[in-house]
């Protein structure tokens, strides 16, 4: 919370500064009230009119203070909300620049919850630490001081009461700041659980697993409730305690002052100010209690976020550069996932010039996704060499790289909106124009740019859905891309629009290589080369003919297929 505060307080110094500053004068006026009270009691005989010279004074002093803590409450809204809203965009910023590795250690519903529940947390404890942090303590000390002033005798119990509570507060805080974080974690378990059943809502219904994934998300609910309930059992007796120690206190002074004023050493106004002055204490000390549970909550929050802030992207810099006649080129390139005991690729050598295609083919698991993901550095590749337009695709701007490559993953997922805002992504500039040129490449001759798309592309067929996914990554106004990605993209196509399509593509793209990863070999037969995988291995690489001859897997995928 503090580190985050420290990052935040230059640009908003000024709401941290007026805020408190506004909070405490009315505090110092707040004080004042019992002295007058006192000198109203015990000078009753002067008047009504000084009665009600008096009561005019501690209105007036109402409301200046009143004003003063409307300013305090702009100046702390102010700074919650703008805090908030930048720590979600720097954190929303901060994830889009995160590798694939980056993502799988946080996991998305983690993510989700940092961006959304923690900042949350965050705002509201900025908003209550400008508004309180400053008036609670200082109505402790001022008050106790005040009474000091009035019965020095009487302000022995401020030396048992503070103590005590300041113990408790000490370890109350320390058991649950832990916890807190535990309590967050259980709820990303939640939202995890949420997003994995809605997205695999079709696969439950289809298989009737209703009652076995309620079981099962039942369970990780119960889990948040019994950690939220442990946390809340120790922070629930703040305020019980508090109450408790100045509830004694006031009894304390309540009857040992009644003593003083039978001797003659105290005024019945200095008691009921002593009291006034004990009850702004225990009302002060209440808010310190419940700022503490807010305070540590947020600490656990920040703590997740200054995470996310901090984590460096997994994929650096290189400073290496290479010159060579191919587009792409992978010379002996290994790769094992975070944690993974294996390889997942091993020893990858190929080339890839301007202008070709080459197919990419394999068993499941073989490692061809993991190949592409290296290409665009969504991962970091452990040795080897990688270039791309005879550069070291290290020593590449992600951006850079990424506006030259264009992929059209296995899922085609579309956003809401239309056709022309989806096909945006693949170029900002796009114009109507573009678009239809586009739609036509990727033989969408019927859709206009205009057509609505709902979430996920629901009202569209799976090939049409696959078909924009490529009219989205072929979409280009002035630069076209050097480099188009096909991860399985035609599975849904039948065999004359496939073809349609690769047509259309060498004519709209001339210029550009595409690889292209199909378990469909009657769509690549014609590819400049053809590589196959194999557990991570390459274990042939040439034309049809030649893998044929030569490669005995490819040769029995090509059996499989044949009609």
């Amino acid at each position: 919370m503090i580190e985050l505060i420290k990052r935040y307080f230059g640009k908003y110094k000024r709401y941290f500064i007026i805020g408190p500053i506004a909070k405490l004068f009315e505090a110092i006026l707040e004080l004042t009230v019992p002295l007058i009270m006192a000198s109203m009691i015990d000078n009753v005989g002067l008047g009504v009119s000084y009665v009600i010279k008096n009561a005019a004074l501690i209105v007036g002093i109402g409301i200046v203070g009143l004003g003063s803590a409307l300013v305090c409450q702009y100046m702390g809204s102010k700074a919650s909300q703008e805090i908030g809203t930048d720590l979600r965009n720097v954190v929303f910023e901060k994830i889009n620049t995160y590798s694939n590795e980056n993502l799988d250690r946080f996991g998305s519903s983690s993510l989700i919850t940092r961006l959304t529940t923690d900042i949350n947390q965050v705002q509201t404890a900025v908003a209550m630490f400008i508004r309180l942090a400053v008036r609670a303590p200082f109505l402790i000390i001022g008050a106790a001081v005040m009474a000091c002033f009035i019965d020095l005798r009487l302000s022995i119990v401020f030396i048992v009461l503070i103590p005590l509570i300041a113990v408790t507060l000490f370890v109350v805080t320390k058991k649950t700041i832990p916890l807190y974080g535990n309590v967050q974690r259980k709820l990303d378990a939640i939202t995890a659980r949420f997003s994995e059943q809605f997205s695999g809502v079709r696969v439950i219904r289809a298989f009737n697993t209703q009652d076995y994934e309620e079981a099962r998300f039942e369970k990780t609910v119960e889990d948040y409730k019994e950690e939220a309930n442990k946390t809340a059992k120790i922070s629930s007796a703040l305020n019980p305690l508090t109450y408790l120690f100045t509830g004694l206190s006031i009894a304390a002074v309540l009857y040992f002052g009644s003593f003083q004023i039978k001797a003659g050493t105290l005024t019945a106004g200095d008691l009921i100010a002593f009291v006034g002055y004990l009850t702004q204490i225990s009302l002060s000390l209440s808010i310190v209690a419940n700022l503490i549970v807010l305070f540590t909550k947020a600490a656990a929050s920040a703590k997740r976020i200054v995470e996310v802030l901090d984590t460096e992207n997994a994929l650096e810099m290189s400073i290496s550069d290479e010159n060579n006649n191919f587009l792409l080129k992978f010379e002996n390139v290994y790769f094992r996932y975070n944690g993974a005991n294996e390889d997942a690729l091993s020893d990858i050598s190929f080339n890839l010039g301007y202008g070709e295609t080459l197919a990419i083919l394999g068993n499941t698991g073989s490692g061809k996704s993991t190949l592409i993901n290296l290409i665009p550095r969504f991962y970091e590749f452990e040795s080897g060499l990688i270039t791309f337009a005879g550069r070291d695709i290290r020593k590449f701007d992600r951006h850079e790289l990424r506006e030259q490559i264009k992929i059209v993953p296995q899922t085609s997922l579309l956003f809401s909106g239309t056709v022309l805002d989806n096909l945006k992504f693949g170029d900002k500039n796009a114009d109507e124009k573009a678009a239809v040129k586009a739609l036509e490449t990727a033989c969408l001759d019927n859709i206009s740019p205009d057509s609505p798309v709902t979430a996920g592309g629901k009202n569209f067929s799976g090939g049409q859905r696959q078909r924009l996914a490529i009219a989205r990554a072929i979409i280009h106004t002035e630069n076209p891309p050097k480099l188009v990605i096909f991860d399985n993209s035609f599975s849904a196509l039948d065999g004359a629009t496939a073809k349609r399509l690769r047509e259309n593509l060498k004519k709209y793209l001339p210029d550009t290589a595409f690889i292209v990863i199909t378990e469909r070999i009657n769509s690549v037969i014609d590819s400049d080369a053809i590589l196959v995988l194999d557990d991570g291995r390459v274990i042939g690489s040439g034309k049809h003919e030649e893998l044929l001859a030569g490669c005995e897997i490819y040769r029995d995928i090509y059996e499989s297929q044949k009609v």
